[in-house]
Parts: structure tokens; C-alpha cells; sequence
């Protein structure tokens, strides 16, 4: 094989004589590895400690981390221990462009493994590899960054010249490897091995072969799937034995710390013979890291299954899947290609920034480097030292029809280089105004079921700082556009790419076009943008409602980082009401103004501006356009045209059953609301909000009497609360509440600590209440994403784990369920001293589709109601399913969804209005937003929320008490939903996918007394069978009373 002969080539064999150079022999054993794997699963107690394991199999060991460097012999390198693991680069103009180190290890039987844990790369072009150095010594193969296991079959009997090498770079100092365990087992432990059944090593795969899987967990991994990967290296191309078949390992009967599988190679598999030089490799990635295993066996499959020549060069697994990934979406007419890019602002990363930035991207070619490392390559971009917003243009010369849009980012770790958190593509037939094609949000782990790569994606992002992978991002356009301007907002200050493409449309669908349906908007590409975010200004007559202005700031040179404020001019009959300001008069096309102007401030590189609250008189009427603009050093940037949208809200009796909050919203902010207890229940809601947890436990009495002042008024009082993150607040890697992971810095919560931190947890929980006084307690806890990967290597859980005798997932669940018992009890202990009621408790995201054996375990006993997440980006299709679902699995309707009106996407306000209808029409008995700040772009937000209340409000007891119903009509690709009590009934239609918008629905009574359309008001004519339209994209709601 290619790999092995061409590394052969380049190191000599080690052997004894004067210069210290050493001579052995070792003899081969024929042993099979089938031999080994009986070994391994059979006999003996099973054993779910990694240390008990390993400690009864070893028979050779090194940690990096910690030893003796004199036991090894090193060539053109100079070793230090950085962490746990041994640091190598080679020297300046190496001979043979190569640094080795080696030492003797005892004489091993064949059916023993070794077994090499890596640590990072800086490169992958240093391509580190593992052999047996003595005379006649076999090549055991490839190191990735993982555990990689190798067969002894071939290297068994005597003691040899263990010998690691890498490349350099020439004349340069190469790039740094790190190394960190090896050794020589029995049992390989945290390790992949395939055997071919019925041959040995020397045998070669065929097509027919049954390919047999086994992965040695140091513990049990839970509920974990685990997929293996098979490629060829060096190609690094992905190879599958059967068509579209996965491999997935399961749990074997013989020890439940083994998993396995078996496959056959059939004649879809890839043709890959002698010729191709290729060595098969599996992987499987457990717990956050990879393990791979190596095939010993030469390849002879014949199949009419040509290898893809498209795929260039890879340097690991993550990497040719990506690349993989991209190729898959590119597929088509690449308009971008060779097209000159307008960079926004220009990228400033040093090691990436040159006068070619602007054809970086669409010059059709990746990276040169095999690990996508981009922040080393000129022929990438880099954003580094801004403020995480990067715009790019694209002018294409002439419309086209365009398909989707695909950009490679960089991200995956848990330090500065993060996947960005928004992706927005814009469209233009004449680049002066554009409109919105497509959006995407990311996700936080415990919103990742939402993810679709359409509207939010979720990847997970636990890597050291330089595990980064290229991930190629696709935005769906489906408009004819001559200009596209893609804005990437960072999760971090970093935004870094290698390319993008541009696909022409192949086919031309209904919707082809929609996104020039929504309002157009200006994005100039210099100065200090200021205006709203739909380009209107929103208000609401009688209430008034916070209004936030987007700040766009793409100043440059010596205007960067200048004073800066907000120009607002305001027609007759509109006023800020607060903040108090004074008003400049001033006349627009021979009308009266007036100017108020309001300092922006920075802060960690991001602008900022109070939010206002207006005014509106009677007599006001809207005619006239308001204006925006930002100010930079006293110079007028570019002014927004915001025409007024004034609506006036029914009058809504506050809700005396169903719940109804904004619980993401802050005592501060209601008390800078202008007589907001007033104005609150005017739009709905009956709750208000607090985070005691945030109060100074020694001056607290505005909050406290702000809280009291509501409850005199007749609000319920919600307590939001973040346990366990707040007991991780201050705590830095190292700190007792962490997991006990030998070696490894973190901050990953231990689900078993119940030292002292915990115990003062419990205690400021119980404090809270006292001082928060509250009627709900809501929490959000969404600190245990990792914890099944952080408990299976953590000292403290595995201990506790094996007392406990459960499997890993059961023992997880089980500390999980006494977190909540306990949370429940120091509420309880709270209230009874200051004499409160026991609170109502909640759990953000935790339901009863989503949660499945948690949430049994936990509700009704320690918490009150679901709380499923619906940040949905206004898709009431979504809450329509989660609702109706959990209303079907709980048969109660004790749930209050999280909905939000901005997070993971904005939308068009008046979906607001659809999502609260679905939600208390299909079985919650309340709502709850997330969060205050997603209102404030602009007050239609409250006004849509606030008319599906208004509809309802009169019929708040059918909704309580009557039977969620599951109706159906004529037409199946609308949605139906209802609630029926005695001879009165609510029915909800949304035509949500634009389908046609006749349909028909039975109602269960033979005659009517009466049939309202609650959206008019009207009464409509109507018959058992009722027949009407729905109108694409929209609702009807009626209620019905039957005779």
C-alpha cells in the first residue's frame, strides 16, 4: 500500500551498533485477529470502569504527559510537555524532511493491539505516523487526532523499536503535533477493530466479505448512537460497503461495553484494487472525539462503482466530510465563479488579508491546506478585530435566475472560532433596494431538535481552539436577482471563508420570486445606518410601546470609533414620551417637525441606543413619514424614510384562568416602561415578570416594591430562574462542581456534585423566593448538553455509576430527577417561611414530546406543566404539532409554551397572532415569551399578540374546559383545530402552506343556532356543512353554536 511503502522509503531501520543505533529482529505470529476479539468479549464480570479495564489489559504504557524522555531515542527533534501531552515539531531543514522518536517495548502476543491517543495538529500536513522501526518491522499506519488502534498480529513475539515520525516543512520549523498516551493492550479500550471474517491479514478484501465491527467503550455510553465512517487514505475518500446503508453499532449480548455490527460488501461498494494504494480506515466518534482503526488487509473489490476523481485531498475525516458536503451542494452553474466580491468592511485578519480578498472567495478553489485551517491560508478571508458583522456583494452583471447561495465558515470550538449565529441573503433587480430571500439562525443546544438547516441550524461546537472544521453553509434564494448582498453576523468577533458559489436555478417553482413580496430596504454599505428594522414606525394609539432602532455601523478610517448619536424627526401629532428630550422644530418639505436627537453608546464593539417610547395624538392620522439617520463626528449619515403604521388595540379584560407573560422581561425594564403597570394588562397579559437572582441581595427594596405595586394591582408574579448556571457563575476550570476528567481543562458541570456549591445553590434558590415573592417559578436550565460525554470520562460519575449498578443513561436521568426534587423542595422551604403559597414550577423545555422519561419522572411531582420551546421563527404549523402533541401524550392541558417573537429568526408581526391562536386552541392553558428585547424592534409585535387575545378573551371558559378536539375538513393541507363544549365551539383554520383556499368542514350538529367570524365579527350564514376560504398564508377563526 501507498502508505506504507512511501513512509518505508523515507525512514531507515534502527539498528544496534556504534552512534547508538539499534538492531531487532522481530518474528511474525500467526495468529488471527479473530482470536483476539474472542478474547476480548469473552469471560470474566462485565466492567463499566475505563481504570478497571485498562488496568487488568495493559501491558505496555506511555502517558506524555508525564515521562521518562531518556527511555527514548529522539531524531531531528527536540520533545517538550505541554498540558498532558508531548509537543513535537521538526527542525529546520531536516534531512529527509522528517523527525522520528523511539523507544523498545516488551515482546507482545498477536492478538494484543496498540493503541495511540493524539492530541491536536497545527497541520495536518504533518501527517504523523506510527511502526515498528527494527529490522523487517511492520508499518502500522496513519495517526489522527483520536484514539487509533492497530492490530499487533503482524508485530507480535519480540520486543521492537516503537518509533513515531512526522513531516516538516522544508527549511521552515515544521508544524507542532501532539502526542499524548500509547500502549499496548489486550483489551483496546476506547478502540475500533474490523476484522474480515474467515481471513486473516494476509488475506485480501473481496467483494462478499463480511466486514465485522467492534468498539471497546470505556463506559456505557447511554442511549448513544454510534455511526462508523469508513474512507480511504490517503485519498480520504468516503467509502460505503453497500449502497445508502450506515454502519450502526449496537450494544453486543456478550458484554454491553462492546458495540458491533456486520456488514457485507456488495457490488455497490467502490472498486478499489491494488493499484489505487489505498489503505480502508473506519471511524466512530464517541463522546466528542473520534477513534479509528486502520484495515491491515490489501483491497481487491471489483465492482462497476468508480472512485469520485472530484474530491481532492482531505487531511482527516472531518475534513473529507465537509468537503464532501460542499461538492454535494455545489453541484450545478456556479455564477459566482471568477466574480469580483465587494468585501464589507475589508477583512482585517493578517495572516489571510491581501489585495486578492476580493476574488478569494469565488476563485473555485478550497483551501490548499488538508485541515481547513483557513486563518493560515492568503487564498481565505478573515474578519477578526471587528464587531462580528460581515457583508458581501455580489454583482453578477445581468439578472439571473438564482437557486441558493453556499458559503464555507469556519467554526466547531469552544473557543473564538464559533460558527457564525446568523446567515441573511438579500436580493436586488437594480441594487438600490433589496429585499430579504432567506435567513438562518443558530441554535443553542437546547433548542437543537429545532434545527432544519433552512430556517436555524445546531452544530455541535466542543473542539480545543484549533479542532476548527470548514462548514458549507446553504441559503435557498429562488429569486431572479442581478445583485446579492449575504450578511454574516459572527457568534464570536471571528468570520472567516474560503468560498462561495452562487447556483443558477434549474427549475422555476410557484414561489419563485416571493422574497421581492416583502418590503424592500436600502443597504448602503458605508456610514451609520440608523432606522427600524421593517422600515416603518410602528405604534400602537393609547399604549405606549418600546421602540429599538437597528444600528448599522460600517464607518471607516478616521470616522471609526467616532461620537456617534440617532437623529429621529418626528411629524405632527407624534412625540417621544420618554426619555425626556428636548425638540429641535424644524421644517421637511414645508411641513413641521420635530428633531430629537439621542446618544449612541459602544460597548465591547457594539452600538447601542435607548429605546423611545412615542406619543400619538388623536387627531393623528399618519399621513407623514417620520425620518432616521445616524450622526458620526457631527456629519449626517444616510437618512431612512419610516412611514407611520398606527393601530388601535380592542379593549381586553385581563384573563382570569388562562396565563398569559412575558417571562424573559426584567424589572428594570417595566419600571422605564412609562406607567407601565397601567399599560400592561391593556395588552394582554396578566403576569409580570422578575430575576431575583440578579437582585443585590442588600438593596433590593425598588425591585421588591415594584413586585408589591403589581400584585396590589392584580398581576400573578413570575420568578425566572437559571439554577446551576448561577452556581457555576465565577467558577473557573479546575473547580470542585466540574467533572473529575483526568488531563483535560474544562467547564463542564458535574451532574453528580452535591458538595458545597450545590448546597448554596439550593439555599439562593430558597432566598430568592423570599425576596421575589413569587406565584411561578420558571427555570431555564440548559447546562447539561454535554453531560453524558463529560460523566462517561469524569472520575466522580463513574464511581458514582458503579454503585449505583444502572446503566449510564438510567444513572444520568436518576441525577437529574433529584436536581428538580431538590429545586422543588427549596422553593417549597422558601415560601413556607415568609408564608407564600407554593409556587407554580416550570422547566424551559421540558415536555412531553420532547423530554419523554425525564419529564414523566419529574411532572406532576416536581414541577407543574410543560414548557415546551417554540422559538419557531413565527411557523405556527410548529406550535400547531408541539402543542397538539403534548396535549396528546399528557391529556391535560397543564402546558405554557415558550414562544418569541425574534430569537432564531425575525418574521412578519402578524404571524405572532397565528402562533398564540394555535397554542391555546390546540390544548395550553397559557403563553409565555422569550423575550422582552424581541418586542422592541417594533410594537406590532404586542399589537398581533394582543388581537388573538382580544378574539379569545370572551370565550376564556370554552377554552378551559371544553374537549381539544382534532377536527378535519375538505381540504387535508390545511390545518384544523378546535375546542368544543356542550353545544358552543371555537374553530381555528390556518392555510399556513398557500394551498388552494376552498374548503369544507362538518360541524358535530345537525343545525346552527349561530356562526361568528371572530376576526370581523360578523355573523356568518351557515349549515351543518360548512363551506369557505382561507386565504394563502393567512387564518379564520369562528365560533359556532349548534341548536
Amino acid at each position: 500500500m501507498l502508505s506504507r511503502v512511501s513512509l518505508q522509503a523515507r525512514l531507515p531501520n534502527l539498528s544496534a551498533g556504534n552512534g547508538g543505533r539499534l538492531r531487532f529482529s522481530s518474528s511474525g505470529m500467526r495468529l488471527t485477529l479473530a482470536l483476539s476479539l474472542v478474547l476480548c468479549l469473552g469471560g470474566g464480570a462485565m466492567v463499566r470502569s475505563q481504570s478497571a479495564v485498562i488496568s487488568n489489559s495493559v501491558l505496555w504504557q506511555c502517558d506524555f504527559g508525564s515521562f521518562d524522555q531518556t527511555a527514548w531515542t529522539w531524531l531531528r527533534c527536540n520533545p517538550k510537555v505541554v498540558g498532558d501531552a508531548l509537543r513535537l515539531q521538526v527542525e529546520p531543514g531536516a534531512s529527509g524532511n522528517y523527525a522520528s522518536f523511539h523507544t523498545y517495548v516488551p515482546a507482545a502476543p498477536a492478538q494484543a493491539f496498540l493503541q495511540v491517543q493524539m492530541g491536536e495538529m497545527e497541520n495536518a500536513s504533518a501527517k504523523p505516523w506510527v511502526r515498528n522501526a527494527s529490522t523487517n518491522g511492520a508499518h502500522f499506519g496513519h495517526l489522527f487526532v483520536g484514539w487509533n488502534t492497530f492490530s499487533m498480529q503482524r508485530n507480535a513475539g519480540k520486543s521492537f523499536a516503537l518509533s513515531f515520525g512526522q513531516l516538516g516543512s522544508g527549511q521552515e520549523i515544521g508544524p507542532w503535533v501532539d502526542y499524548r498516551q500509547a500502549r499496548i493492550v489486550r483489551r483496546p479500550t476506547n478502540g475500533l477493530v474490523v476484522t474480515v471474517e474467515g481471513k486473516n491479514n494476509e488475506d485480501a478484501i473481496q467483494v462478499g466479505d463480511q466486514l465485522i465491527f467492534h468498539y471497546f467503550a470505556a463506559t456505557d455510553l447511554g442511549d448513544a448512537t454510534l455511526t462508523v465512517d469508513c474512507f480511504l487514505y490517503p485519498q480520504m475518500i468516503e467509502y460505503r460497503c453497500q449502497a445508502g446503508t450506515p454502519i450502526v453499532l449496537k450494544p453486543s449480548d456478550a458484554d454491553p461495553l462492546v458495540y458491533s455490527a456486520r456488514v457485507k460488501i456488495d457490488d455497490q461498494a467502490l472498486s478499489v484494487g491494488a493499484a489505487e494504494k489505498a489503505v480502508l480506515m473506519a471511524a466512530v466518534k464517541v463522546l466528542g472525539g473520534y477513534s479509528y482503526y486502520a484495515l491491515p488487509h490489501q483491497l481487491d473489490i471489483k465492482t462497476a462503482q468508480a472512485i469520485p476523481k472530484a474530491l481532492i485531498e482531505a487531511g482527516n475525516l472531518q475534513t473529507r466530510k465537509d468537503r464532501q458536503l460542499w461538492f454535494d451542494l455545489t453541484t450545478g452553474n456556479n455564477l459566482a465563479l471568477g466574480k469580483r466580491l465587494q468585501l464589507v468592511p475589508p477583512p482585517d485578519y493578517h495572516l489571510t488579508k491581501d489585495e486578492n480578498d476580493c476574488l478569494d472567495l469565488t476563485d473555485g478553489k478550497l483551501t490548499s491546506r488538508s485541515d481547513d485551517k483557513v486563518w493560515f491560508d492568503r487564498k481565505a478571508v478573515g474578519w477578526y478585530s471587528g464587531n462580528g458583522e460581515a457583508f458581501i456583494k455580489l454583482d453578477l452583471g445581468k439578472p439571473e435566475k438564482l437557486d441558493r447561495v453556499v458559503i464555507r465558515c469556519l467554526g466547531g470550538t469552544v473557543g473564538n472560532f464559533k460558527f457564525p449565529s446568523s446567515f441573511a441573503a438579500y436580493v436586488s433587480r437594480d441594487g438600490q433596494t433589496y429585499h430579504l430571500a432567506r435567513s438562518m439562525q443558530k441554535l443553542m443546544p437546547g433548542e437543537s431538535d429545532q434545527s432544519d438547516f433552512v430556517n436555524s441550524y445546531y452544530i455541535e461546537e466542543q473542539g480545543s481552539v484549533y479542532s476548527t472544521r470548514m462548514y458549507p453553509f446553504a441559503l435557498s434564494i429562488q429569486a431572479e436577482a442581478r445583485y446579492l448582498i449575504l450578511k454574516i453576523i459572527g457568534a464570536s468577533g471571528s468570520i472567516f471563508s474560503d468560498e462561495m458559489a452562487v447556483l443558477e436555478a434549474q427549475t422555476i417553482g410557484p414561489d419563485f420570486n416571493a422574497a421581492y413580496q416583502s418590503p424592500g430596504e436600502e443597504i448602503p454599505l458605508e456610514g451609520l445606518l440608523v432606522r427600524t428594522r421593517l422600515g416603518t414606525l410602528d405604534i400602537i394609539r393609547d399604549v405606549p410601546a418600546p421602540q429599538r432602532f437597528s444600528l448599522l455601523d460600517l464607518r471607516a478610517g478616521e470616522a471609526v470609533g467616532q461620537e456617534a448619536s440617532l437623529v429621529l424627526d418626528l411629524p405632527p401629532g407624534v412625540s417621544v414620551r420618554s426619555p425626556e428630550l428636548e425638540a429641535e422644530n424644524i421644517v421637511i418639505d414645508g411641513h413641521n417637525y420635530q428633531r430629537y436627537v439621542l446618544p449612541i453608546t459602544q460597548k465591547n464593539k457594539k452600538l447601542s441606543a435607548p429605546d423611545l417610547f412615542l406619543a400619538v395624538s388623536p387627531d393623528c392620522r399618519g399621513d407623514l413619514p417620520a425620518f432616521s439617520m445616524g450622526r458620526s463626528g457631527g456629519v449626517d449619515q444616510h437618512r431612512s424614510r419610516l412611514p407611520l403604521q398606527i393601530v388601535s388595540l380592542p379593549p381586553i379584560p385581563r384573563f382570569q384562568r388562562l396565563h398569559v407573560s412575558l417571562s424573559w422581561m426584567s424589572v428594570g425594564n417595566a419600571m422605564a416602561w412609562p406607567d407601565f403597570l397601567e399599560q400592561w394588562d391593556k395588552l394582554g397579559f396578566n403576569t409580570v415578570s422578575a430575576f431575583p437572582r440578579w437582585w443585590n441581595v442588600n438593596n433590593y427594596q425598588k425591585q421588591r416594591a415594584f413586585v408589591d405595586a403589581a400584585r396590589q394591582r392584580g398581576y400573578k408574579i413570575i420568578m425566572n430562574d437559571s439554577a446551576f448556571h448561577e452556581m457555576m457563575r465565577g467558577h473557573k476550570e479546575g473547580s470542585e462542581l466540574f467533572c473529575d476528567i483526568p488531563g483535560k481543562s474544562h467547564r463542564m458541570l458535574c451532574p453528580s456534585y452535591r458538595g458545597q456549591f450545590y448546597e448554596k445553590e439550593m439555599e439562593r434558590v430558597a432566598r430568592c423566593v423570599k425576596m421575589g415573592v413569587p406565584d411561578y417559578v420558571f427555570y431555564d436550565i440548559e447546562c447539561w448538553g454535554q453531560m453524558q460525554q463529560s460523566a462517561a470520562q469524569c472520575r466522580r460519575c463513574q464511581e458514582a455509576l458503579q454503585k449505583s449498578g444502572k446503566p449510564l443513561e438510567e444513572f444520568l436521568q436518576d441525577c437529574r430527577v433529584e436536581q428538580m426534587r431538590d429545586l422543588d423542595a427549596a422553593v417549597r422551604r422558601g415560601a413556607a417561611e415568609i408564608g407564600l403559597p407554593a409556587p407554580i414550577q416550570g422547566d424551559y423545555n421540558r415536555d412531553a414530546v420532547r423530554s419523554g422519561e425525564f419529564f414523566r419522572r419529574i411532572y406532576p411531582q416536581y414541577i407543574n406543566m410543560a414548557m415546551p420551546s417554540l422559538y419557531v421563527a413565527g411557523r405556527a404549523v410548529d406550535v400547531h404539532n408541539r402543542i397538539r402533541g403534548n396535549y396528546q401524550k399528557m391529556k391535560s392541558r397543564r402546558q405554557i409554551p415558550w414562544l418569541s417573537t425574534g430569537t432564531y429568526g425575525e418574521f412578519e408581526p402578524y404571524k405572532v397572532e397565528m402562533m398564540v391562536l394555535e397554542a391555546l386552541l390546540n390544548g395550553a392553558d397559557g403563553i409565555t415569551y422569550y423575550c422582552y428585547g424581541d418586542f422592541t424592534d417594533t410594537p406590532h409585535d404586542f399589537y398581533y399578540h394582543a388581537r388573538a387575545l382580544a378574539m379569545l378573551r370572551p370565550y376564556e371558559d370554552l377554552i378551559m374546559d371544553g374537549e381539544v378536539l382534532e377536527p378535519t375538513g375538505s381540504n387535508d393541507q390545511m390545518f384544523y383545530s378546535g375546542i368544543r363544549q356542550h353545544k358552543q365551539m371555537l374553530l381555528l383554520i390556518g392555510n399556513y402552506y398557500k394551498a388552494e383556499e376552498s374548503t369544507t368542514f362538518t360541524f358535530p350538529w345537525a343545525n346552527l343556532e349561530t356562526v361568528l367570524d371572530l376576526q370581523t365579527g360578523a355573523a356568518v350564514p351557515a349549515q351543518a356543512q360548512f363551506s369557505f376560504k382561507v386565504p394563502k398564508g393567512g387564518f379564520r377563526l369562528f365560533y359556532a353554536r349548534g341548536k
